[in-house]
């Protein structure tokens, strides 16, 4: 047990420079959507918030043809 003990002692380890870091790129999905509430409050900004997600869904199930109007719970 020794041996694998000196053994794995020795082996070099990896340093942060040894890594190609490259940035990401922001993937956007399709079903994202950019939100211009103000942030007064988050009452104010909670109630925008449903707003602008109510009208996304119903944009989305008028062109999946799913229904005029869709329900958030």
């Amino acid at each position: 047990m020794s041996c694998s003990l000196a053994t794995s002692a020795a082996l070099p380890k990896a340093t942060l420079d040894d890594y190609v870091w490259a940035p990401l790129s922001q993937f956007k999905k399709p079903n994202d959507f950019y939100s211009d509430c103000d942030y007064d409050s988050l009452v104010t900004y909670t109630l925008c918030l449903e707003n602008q997600l109510e009208q996304h869904d119903n944009q989305l199930s008028k062109k999946w043809k799913i229904s005029n109007n869709v329900l958030r719970e």
